[in-house]
C-alpha cells in the first residue's frame, strides 16, 4: 500500500531494529515478548501507524521481501472492540490451560487416557497425528499436512477410550504452517489446524497445555501416536538427549528448536514394530505434571515428531520443540480466533 511506504519513511518515526525473521520471537524495547509479523498482520500497530503521534517508535524485525516486519505483542493482536470477547477467551484458554478442565482430568490411580491425541484421516494420503491444544485448534507437524486435501480429510478425537460413543469426528477448517517451512527441510516443521467445529471437552477429549520452558524439558516423557481412527493410541517411554551430545554423536546440523529423543522400548522391538515406531508424523511428545491435593494430571505437549532420523538404526528420532514456537503458535491462534468463522 503506497501510504504505508510514505508513513514508514517519515522522519518522525524511530525504528528499533532487531535481526529476527518472519514468525520468530522478538523483544520490544520494554522487554515485552512478541512475534515478528508483517505490518498489516499486526492489527493494533497497523491501525495506529497513520497517527505519528501515537507511534514515535516502531519495533521493527526487518523485512520479508518488500514487507516490513514488526514485533507484534499479544496486546497488539486485538483487532478491535467487536472481537475483544473472543480474543480474551482464547488468551485465557491458552495461557491458563493448567487451571481449566479440572472436572475432566483423571487422578493418578485411574487409567490415563490419551485424551489430547487426534488423528488426521487424509483418506487417499497417509494418516498422521495431531494434538488438541484448545477446543478448536490442533498442533501438528507441517509435513503432516503438506499437500493435504482439506475437503477429503477428517479429524478423529477421543480414541483413547473403549466407550464407542465418546469418539468425535470433526473436519478441518483451515491450516497454517510455519511461514518458513519448506518441504525440502525439516526445520520450522510445525503447523496449526483450525477445526470446523469446537470439540466437546470431556474425559476423553481434553486439550494439552503448551510447554513453555526453553531451558529444560521434563524428565519423564512419552511419545504417543495412533495408526488409524479405528485403533487406540500407543505410548512409548522416551528420554531426551542433551543438545550438545546429539550434535556431537548423531546430528551436527541440529538447531536449538529441535531435540533428539531416544525411545526406551526400541531395543525390544521387532523390525516391523521398529519401523512403525520410527515413522509417526505429527505425533506428540508428552509429559504429565500433577497439581492440587487430588493430584490431577495436566498433560503438556513438549515436542512434535519431526522425522525418524537415525531411529530405525537404534539412534534417536528428531522432534520439534514446542517451547521454541510458543509465541508463533499463540499469534496464529489469537489472530485467527477473531475472524468469527
Amino acid at each position: 500500500m503506497p501510504w504505508i511506504r510514505e508513513v514508514t519513511k517519515s522522519a518522525n518515526l524511530e525504528y528499533n531494529y532487531t535481526d529476527e525473521g518472519l514468525g520468530e520471537k522478538c523483544f520490544k524495547t520494554n522487554n515485552v515478548t512478541g512475534i515478528c509479523l508483517p505490518l498489516e498482520s499486526c492489527p493494533m500497530i497497523f491501525k495506529n501507524i497513520k497517527d505519528i503521534k501515537k507511534h514515535s517508535a516502531i519495533d521493527q524485525c526487518g523485512f520479508e521481501g518488500n514487507n516490513m516486519l514488526v514485533c507484534c505483542t499479544k496486546q497488539d493482536m486485538l483487532k478491535g472492540p467487536d472481537t475483544e470477547a473472543r480474543f480474551r477467551d482464547i488468551v485465557h484458554e491458552i495461557e491458563n490451560c493448567e487451571m481449566l478442565y479440572d472436572e475432566f482430568r483423571r487422578t493418578p490411580d485411574e487409567h490415563q487416557l490419551h485424551s489430547q491425541v487426534a488423528i488426521i484421516d487424509g483418506h487417499d494420503s497417509t494418516n498422521c497425528s495431531a494434538t488438541l491444544i484448545t477446543a478448536r485448534y490442533l498442533l501438528t507437524s507441517a509435513q503432516c499436512v503438506f499437500g493435504l486435501d482439506i475437503k477429503k480429510s477428517a479429524v478423529w478425537l477421543g480414541l483413547g477410550n473403549d466407550i464407542e460413543n465418546v469418539v468425535q469426528r470433526n473436519e478441518i477448517h483451515s491450516i497454517v504452517p510455519h511461514p518458513k517451512f519448506s518441504s525440502k527441510s525439516h526445520h520450522y516443521n510445525v503447523a496449526v489446524i483450525k477445526l470446523r467445529y469446537p470439540v466437546l471437552i470431556h474425559t476423553s477429549s481434553i486439550p494439552a497445555c503448551l510447554w513453555r520452558e526453553k531451558a529444560k524439558v521434563p524428565t519423564d516423557m512419552s511419545a504417543v501416536s495412533v495408526q488409524g481412527h479405528e485403533q487406540s493410541p500407543t505410548a512409548v517411554e522416551t528420554s531426551a538427549l542433551y543438545y550438545s551430545d546429539c550434535r556431537r554423536l548423531y546430528n551436527p546440523e541440529l538447531i536449538p528448536s529441535e531435540m533428539c529423543v531416544q525411545y526406551q522400548a526400541q531395543q525390544k522391538c521387532e523390525p516391523r514394530e521398529q519401523e512403525e515406531l520410527c515413522r509417526q508424523p505429527g505425533s506428540g511428545l508428552f509429559s504429565n505434571l500433577y497439581y492440587g491435593d487430588d493430584m490431577k494430571p495436566v498433560t503438556y505437549i513438549v515436542g512434535i515428531y519431526n522425522n525418524g532420523y537415525q531411529c530405525d538404526k537404534g539412534g534417536p528420532a528428531l522432534y520439534t520443540r514446542v517451547s521454541e514456537y510458543f509465541e508463533w503458535i499463540k499469534s496464529v491462534v489469537y489472530l485467527d480466533s477473531q475472524t468469527g468463522e
